[in-house]
């Protein structure tokens, strides 16, 4: 199973999307952790390796796209490391 990330801030719009038939035993993804803001999806991301991410562009804390940077820079030091 691939492991999927939600980071939305409207808690309404992750338990709709986590209704979807798309995830669990209908396909090969699996909604593993839900986020409501930047720091809570960096936090996460820090934690465990997420396959996707499935966010909206502004979050609370830092944007979309800052998050897809700092996640960037994580997985490239961790990747030196190893």
């Amino acid at each position: 199973m691939y492991k999927v990330l939600l980071v939305f801030k409207d808690e309404n719009i992750s338990k709709k999307i986590k209704r979807m038939n798309i995830w669990g035993e209908n396909s090969e993804f699996e909604i593993s952790a839900v986020a409501k803001d930047g720091a809570a999806a960096y936090d996460e991301v820090r934690k465990q390796h997420y396959d996707l991410a499935v966010m909206q562009t502004d979050i609370d804390g830092m944007d979309g796209l800052q998050l897809l940077r700092r996640n960037t820079q994580l997985y490239r030091t961790a990747r030196r490391q190893s």
